[in-house]
């Protein structure tokens, strides 16, 4: 018998044998799954999502709404049983009120309530950034609306089968609109939720509501010669292929630039949500153009108004940003050298930049709708007649459409030279492009005034140049301008815009070094990554730490010498204890002090 203790055991003798080494893929499973079972369904969710679904599933509106929708269902059910077809608007109000009231104005005041309690403070301490904060907002707000939506399914189909005159598909189509209108309503009302100033909320309410609507209105237009072939030409998949293309471009682009509006006013300086912001535009334009140019049926006016009420908002964003120059800001530009440096011009934060990209922005616009009619035009478009094309090469039609183009950059570049120039250290520029913009169409009865005295007509005409608002509100009416002074409006109106510009560029110029001074810091920053920090200088009544001479842990602490006495760890006496003399009575009292000890 072999008494090498090398030799392997044999077969049902000896200790069990060792079991098979396991793959690293196996491990990596059981990991995952030991961690799904410790942590809870919520923990996979954003921690805003999940503040805000319980808030919002337990409070008394939400419960209050559901349970009135239901009853409400219930009513128009009967009375379709009787009514048949003809209670088609009742339902369809019912389920519009939450989704299109209700949930919006919640969203409205989702942001502002945590801006007016101060608890905003808490939820950045989570680490969470501004845009997955309002993002945590819309979608527990959108998952209100689809417990809505998918509630009233049961009716629908009910309804169906009660009269005789319900198309089950078209009403599914509808049902999808509203959920889709509902989800961009909110993010308007999640946009300007962190508004806290009084007079300037039901403003831009207003304004909201009347933008959204010139938006629905072109969208319509757009369906109008595409889902049911106005323009002619184009097969029915042709033309719903199209529809479903527009609401695949601008549908999450609005969603997205609404919540990224949203996130800028809360956010600390240090977050740059301008680039994405402006990237988002660029995007939107290229990707809008080349729908434009494969639509042929579409007029491009049509198909890129969307993309220009988008771009709209971007630059009024873009040039009522505040010029802060953090470093950290620029680090990510400053990393690409030369290029970055250039990207840094039209799109890190601020307004300077903010009037390079606008600039450079619009007059790309411009060419890239020229550019997608006379493509159309060569390519035979379906919206292509003779005398849609002869109209639209006459002098009065060129000449009305330059003078809107140059007073439409006049109005976004005014207001900002006034403000820079009259007010240079104003905060809420926003508020005063708002004001000027309110004021402004007033100045149109200067125009009118000297249209009375036909002498002087001319001199109303280029006085009105000058206040580009104003000859945007009275060039929308080709009436009020005489075609014989239309060139003579253009004229004044570029040397308006290049005062104008010259002015921005002189009050540019510092915030121009200051940026430059940014990128140089960003530079160092850069340089000095993955270096150990220098030392500190020595500050006066410190002693200096020394490695190599004080070899206690904590800097600035002399440690005890090695061959020094352990300290007592007795508390040293009281001021006022005071021990009895040597030789005293053990049994007499001490004298005490007037004050007794702590």
């Amino acid at each position: 018998m072999s008494t090498d203790p090398q030799a392997p055991a044999p077969l049902g003798t000896g200790a069990a044998a060792a079991p098979p080494p396991r793959s690293t893929l196996e491990t990596m499973r059981e990991e995952w799954t030991a961690r799904i079972k410790e942590r809870e369904s919520s923990d996979w969710l954003s921690p805003m999502l999940v503040k805000e679904l319980r808030q919002g599933m337990r409070g008394k509106l939400f419960a209050s709404a559901f349970q009135l929708v239901q009853a409400a269902m219930l009513f128009t059910v009967f009375i379709s049983m009787t009514a048949g077809s003809q209670a088609d608007p009742f339902f369809w109000v019912i389920l519009a009120v939450p989704l299109v009231l209700i949930i919006p104005l919640n969203g409205f005041g989702s942001v502002y309530a945590e801006l007016r309690t101060g608890t905003i403070e808490l939820v950045f301490l989570t680490r969470l950034s501004a845009l997955r904060i309002v993002a945590g907002k819309w979608v527990a707000l959108m998952a209100q609306a689809s417990i809505f939506a998918c509630s009233v399914l049961p009716y629908a189909v009910l309804r169906y089968f009660l009269s005789s005159g319900t198309d089950i598909i078209a009403e599914l189509l509808f049902l999808m609109y509203l959920v889709l209108g509902c989800g961009l309503f909110t993010a308007i009302g999640v946009a300007l939720s962190p508004i806290e100033s009084r007079w300037l909320r039901p403003i831009l309410l207003i304004g909201a509501i009347i933008g959204l609507c010139m938006m629905l209105i072109s969208f319509t237009s757009m369906l109008a010669y595409s889902a049911w072939g106005t323009g002619g030409g184009g097969s029915s998949y042709d033309n719903l292929g199209t529809s479903l293309l527009y609401i695949a471009i601008y549908y999450p682009a609005s969603l997205l630039l609404a919540l990224e509006l949203s996130a800028t006013q809360i956010a600390p300086i240090a977050e740059n949500h301008a680039t994405r912001k402006r990237l988002l535009g660029w995007t939107v334009l290229g990707v809008g153009t080349l729908a434009a140019l494969f639509t042929t049926h579409v007029p491009p006016a049509a198909s890129l108004m969307p993309a220009f009420i988008l771009l709209g908002i971007i630059f009024l964003d873009a040039l009522c940003e505040e010029q802060t120059c953090v470093p950290s800001v620029y680090v990510p530009f400053v990393r690409y050298g030369i290029l970055g440096r250039l990207a840094s011009w039209f799109l890190a934060p601020g307004w300077v930049s903010g009037l390079v990209y606008t600039t450079v922005t619009y007059v790309a616009a411009i060419a890239l709708c020229i550019g997608a009619v006379v493509a159309h035009v060569a390519l035979g478009g379906d919206w292509v007649k003779a005398s849609a094309l002869e109209e639209l090469q006459s002098i009065d039609s060129i000449t009305s459409i330059s003078l809107l183009l140059t007073a439409l950059y006049g109005s976004l570049i005014f207001p900002l030279a006034l403000l820079k120039i009259a007010m240079p250290r104003l905060r809420m520029v926003f508020a005063g492009f708002i004001i000027i913009y309110l004021i402004s169409p007033f100045f149109s009865l200067v125009l009118a005034a000297f249209q009375m005295l036909s002498d002087i007509q001319v001199v109303g005409a280029v006085l009105i140049c000058f206040c580009p608002p104003t000859m945007l509100s009275v060039g929308l009416f080709e009436s009020n301008i005489p075609v014989d002074l239309r060139p003579v409006c253009i004229v004044f109106s570029l040397v308006a815009n290049g005062m104008f510009l010259a002015a921005l560029a002189f009050r540019g110029y510092q915030a121009a070094r200051d940026i430059r001074r940014a990128e140089e810091i960003a530079g160092q920053i850069i340089a000095g990554e993955g270096k150990p920090l220098e030392p500190l200088a020595p500050v006066a009544g410190r002693p200096v730490y020394k490695p190599e001479s004080n070899p206690h842990p904590h800097p600035g602490i002399n440690a005890p010498a090695a061959d020094a006495a352990p300290a007592s760890r007795t508390p040293p006496p009281h001021p006022s204890y005071n021990p009895a003399p040597a030789g005293a009575d053990s049994g007499a009292s001490a004298p005490s002090s007037s004050t007794p000890p702590a």
